[in-house]
């Protein structure tokens, strides 16, 4: 039975193999399939295969083409394939090229019709040799290497289902060949353990125990916010904790029995590692998290360690300790963590330049708060010149010179401007008559009563400016609001350092038309979106049309004056032209390109929780 089986994989693969295109023949493939789209005259005039191998203005081209647009390799691949076809599917043979050589000189290529995409109609057969452009090339390679790689996904994603049953199916010939060959059930007549259901109790315990044990380093790899793969897979940080948690919750029911004999040491800290771990569950809970996550951050480091602790010296007892290889590579995973961690906070607050006689640039931040809006305004001005912002970026804060300044607090990076160093702390708008305007450069929530508005030379050293909203809840952000308003002017300098940057962007260019759904603070996650949007517009000229089309924003939230800032300051900057509808919409046209894409703004929920 086992015979059909492999042989049916063998001759699938066989068939999904065939069915793609190889890596060296695809350029002449592109160069045949874009002049399928082209009547020539001549014999044979019909008939797609007898066409492309025996009209000899379609094999001239194509001949003509591949030398263009096709390295040495991929001709000679490409071509041979081109002929085995010709006799597969017309019956006949690819015209050599000998035979028309005198057509494909250099001056005679140099001299023909080069056509664009759709350009010639099919209806309307052409009595010369034609060379197609290099952009009609470039759409036709890749919507067959696109169509390739979607063909090998296909048969990719059905092996992945017979791999997954295959392995279902090792697992269990591998749990029967072991229960053959292992004997290891409970017996009468046990030195240690006379009774049967004392021996299946003592080896259910052990057995929980190193399980348990077994989950520590993947609780703590799961757990890191520096984790390598999380830069190899490209997960996200929440989807790894979702790992965390789950192994967690398994690693405690799978804790062992150590509530007996508590006079003795070892089952003493067992127990003060099991209860820890206990602990920890309901204490990380979304409900609790959220509403003391000072509290939270605490206990879950202070009870993560006591449970390592409690292992540990659970575990000493047994000779050269053998189960604490499942406990060092968790200390492991968190050293490293933290390692990076720091060396992250070095990379991003301090910088060395000795170029200019500066010395030592450390991070410098200030923080505004905003009554009307109910919001804080915090700037930070990294010490590193080497931090590239992108959209969908967050990072974390500390306070270092506080009593808890090893808390850190993660943010969506909402904005970021470069203004000169010669007011890093003013505002670096450009006019809005001025057409060299960077809209990556224009922060959310700028002073709109600072009126001397300037261009940023191009040549002069821009320090950057990042700008986070924070809506102050509880714990260190109330701490923060209650600093900003003892100040006079609601402003407060102080020393914050910046850790990051994590997540990765999301590539909404890819999409004619974007749709964002945003509510409160929550804008931060939006507005470097339509930033970049509206970078990407003022890169290109005028005539290239932008794949994105138009960008809808939908925003709601309680504070009017939160919205009018960022629309008056971030949604209608210097160089984009502001359409207000009758309704409560309104519409950005950037200058470069008013008549290809647009940006709605939905105001229609604008007290709306």
């Amino acid at each position: 039975m086992r015979g059909p089986i492999w042989l049916f994989l063998y001759l699938y693969v066989l068939v999904a193999v065939a069915s793609v295109i190889p890596q060296n023949q695809r350029c002449v493939t592109a160069v045949y399939t874009a002049y399928g789209y082209i009547s020539f005259s001549g014999t044979p005039a019909k008939g797609s295969w007898n066409s492309r191998c025996q009209n000899s203005l379609e094999v001239t081209s194509i001949y003509a083409a591949s030398d263009r647009y096709c390295s040495v390799p991929e001709r000679q691949a490409g071509l041979s394939e081109l002929e085995v076809l010709c006799r597969q599917y017309a019956g006949v043979g690819l015209i050599p090229r000998e035979r028309l050589a005198e057509n494909l000189t250099d001056d005679a290529v140099r001299n023909m019709r080069v056509v664009e995409y759709l350009e010639l109609s099919r209806r309307n057969p052409i009595a010369s040799p034609v060379l197609i452009s290099p952009a009609y090339y470039e759409v036709t390679f890749r919507t067959i290497d696109s169509w390739q790689f979607e063909t090998w996904s296909h048969y990719a994603y059905g092996y992945a289902g017979y791999a997954f049953w295959m392995g279902i199916l090792a697992i269990g010939m591998l749990h029967r060949w072991i229960q053959h060959i292992v004997e290891s059930r409970p017996r009468r007549g046990s030195n240690c353990w006379p009774d049967t259901s004392d021996q299946i109790l003592r080896y259910v315990a052990d057995r929980t125990g190193i399980l348990s044990f077994a989950n520590f380093p993947l609780i703590w790899l799961f757990a890191g916010r520096n984790n390598v793969f999380l830069w190899a897979t490209g997960w996200s940080f929440a989807t790894f904790n979702i790992f965390h948690r789950h192994i967690a919750w398994i690693a405690t029911i799978q804790d062992g029995n150590a509530w007996r004999k508590l006079q003795k040491p070892y089952l003493f800290w067992g127990t003060v590692g099991m209860v820890a771990m206990v602990l920890l569950l309901p204490l990380a809970m979304d409900f609790f998290r959220q509403r003391t996550y000072e509290c939270f951050l605490f206990l879950h480091i202070l009870l993560s360690v006591a449970t390592l602790v409690g292992c540990f010296y659970h575990t000493i007892i047994f000779e050269g300790q053998e189960y604490w290889f499942y406990l060092w590579p968790a200390v492991g995973v968190w050293g490293f963590d933290r390692l990076l961690r720091l060396i992250r906070i070095i990379y991003c607050n301090a910088h060395v330049n000795l170029n200019l006689g500066k010395g030592i640039l450390f991070t410098r931040s200030r923080a505004t708060y905003d009554t009307a809006a109910d919001v804080i305004r915090l700037e930070v001005f990294p010490g590193s010149p080497s931090l590239s912002p992108t959209p969908g970026q967050y990072y974390f804060v500390y306070q270092p010179f506080r009593l808890t300044g090893w808390e850190s607090h993660p943010f969506t990076l909402g904005s970021w401007t470069y203004e000169t160093p010669a007011a890093p702390a003013t505002q670096s708008l450009v006019a809005k008559g001025d057409p060299d305007i960077d809209v990556s450069q224009v922060p959310l929530l700028s002073d709109s009563s600072s009126g001397s508005s300037r261009s940023l030379a191009e040549d002069d050293p821009k320090i950057l400016k990042l700008v986070f909203w924070i809506r102050p809840f509880d714990g260190w952000t109330r701490h923060l609001q209650q600093q900003c308003t003892r100040s006079p002017d609601r402003k407060l300098e102080t020393a914050l350092l910046v850790e990051g940057p994590y997540g990765e962007p999301f590539p909404l260019s890819n999409y004619e038309s974007v749709l964002l759904v945003v509510g409160g603070t929550g804008i931060a996650a939006a507005v470097p979106y339509i930033q970049d949007h509206l970078a990407r517009c003022a890169e290109m000229s005028e005539t290239t049309q932008p794949f994105t089309r138009d960008i809808h924003l939908v925003w709601t939230t309680r504070q009017e004056a939160f919205i009018q800032h960022v629309v008056t300051q971030d949604l209608e900057p210097g160089q984009n032209r502001m359409e207000r509808a009758t309704g409560a919409s309104s519409t950005i046209r950037p200058a470069h390109h008013p008549k290809w894409t647009s940006i709605s703004f939905e105001e229609g929920l604008i007290c709306s929780l």
